[in-house]
């Protein structure tokens, strides 16, 4: 029988989806986070959740000759609907195009985050953009694995812990699953994220949140400008000034078990995505204000990948140093601050405008608010004299 806490659990579902016996589900716990409760009733303690547990299994990463790339998808449209580079919806689209099932994570009505699969290209849409927010995986192990077992090509999508959470469900090596694992700096709770756009409405007196999108290009390129709509009004913001991203960003609300990730060193993926923050000073002739790419080739499946879709992308090679060097969750996982300390203690107990602005607004800098007050084009002209 698994016996986990809420400091060691991922929330990958991988027990919950493999008990031949139905006795485990997810609940939450007082952060928000799913953990699995066994109801002792039922269970026979057969051990296979214990078994299939990515955490509790020594999964051996790739070991390939790893290719570093830098990406920047060709396709223009398809790029400005991108957090960065383009380089999932580059490959998904191809993948789709020759008959594969890509499952991926998405804002369903009411903006909560979970996987689906997708096996039409005009639905692509729906998985892409970051979502700063853990997204439940409920049912699509299995349901991967029933397209596999029909020799369909599969293409799974998902942090680091989830692709281990569903290589670990299956058990076996299936030749026609593909996995992507994203550069993850760690996931905050579902919960904070509701009461979050609960708040954000409140704050605008509009309604409730209709669209949200973590990472906007519209008014100033490829960066953390995010975006949301409520009933008659479309607001563009400045992630630092926002006391949802801003604790994201700083680290302060991450799942426990994100401060000691195992996957953060070992790439089980097929392929490693992410931004390539730092290009313009690695690369500074590949930069693009629409975005920039990495992407990590750890297996020979992920080279097939790469090498389906080479004419869709512009491409450069590249090292792990220098991707590395801007993307810290490559070589370790995030430090945990003092801050993560109390940041959930009252999320249960005072209401989501308290919580917000007396918990997370503090943590604001006022030269981040500052800032807020200087054009975006002023900043840039700047920042290029600087540089």
């Amino acid at each position: 029988m698994i016996k986990v806490t809420n400091k060691t659990c991922t929330g990958c579902r991988t027990c919950e989806m493999k008990c031949p016996h139905k006795c485990i589900k997810m609940i939450e716990d007082v952060e928000g986070f799913l953990i699995p409760e066994v109801n002792l009733s039922i269970c026979v303690d057969c051990g296979l959740c214990e078994q299939v547990c990515p955490l509790l299994q020594d999964i051996r990463p790739n070991n390939y000759d790893k290719k570093i790339l830098a990406i920047k998808l060709k396709d223009k449209k398809l790029i400005m609907n991108s957090a960065s580079g383009g380089a999932f919806v580059g490959i998904a689209k191809e993948f789709i195009l020759n008959g594969g099932v890509v499952f991926g994570c998405t804002f369903n009505k009411e903006l909560k985050v979970s996987h689906i699969a997708i096996n039409n290209i005009e639905k692509l849409f729906l998985l892409q953009g970051s979502k700063y927010v853990q997204s439940n995986t409920e049912g699509t192990y299995a349901e991967a694995k029933k397209y596999l077992d029909l020799g369909l090509n599969v293409l799974y999508t998902g942090t680091p812990c989830q692709i281990a959470g569903i290589m670990c469900f299956l058990g076996e090596k299936y030749e026609n699953l593909y996995t992507i694992e994203l550069i993850c700096h760690g996931v905050p709770s579902p919960k904070l994220f509701n009461n979050y756009l609960i708040w954000l409405s409140k704050k605008y007196h509009n309604g409730p949140i209709q669209e949200y999108a973590f990472r906007s290009k519209e008014a100033n390129g490829w960066g953390l400008t995010y975006k949301f709509k409520l009933n008659t009004k479309t607001k563009t913001k400045i992630s630092s000034v926002d006391p949802y991203y801003n604790a994201f960003l700083k680290g302060y609300t991450y799942r426990e078990c994100c401060y000691k990730c195992k996957f953060a060193k070992n790439r089980v993926g097929d392929i490693t995505i992410g931004d390539y923050w730092g290009i313009e000073e690695e690369h500074p002739n590949f930069f693009d204000s629409k975005g920039v790419s990495a992407v990590i080739i750890n297996s020979r499946k992920g080279k097939k990948l790469i090498d389906s879709v080479f004419d869709k992308f512009d491409i450069l090679e590249s090292t792990y140093d220098k991707v590395s060097r801007h993307n810290k969750n490559l070589i370790e996982p995030t430090n945990r601050p003092k801050e993560r300390d109390n940041i959930y203690n009252d999320i249960n107990y005072i209401s989501v405008e308290e919580y917000f602005n007396k918990r997370m607004s503090k943590f604001i800098s006022l030269k981040s608010k500052i800032g807020t007050l200087i054009p975006t084009g002023i900043k840039k002209k700047i920042g290029r004299v600087i540089g």
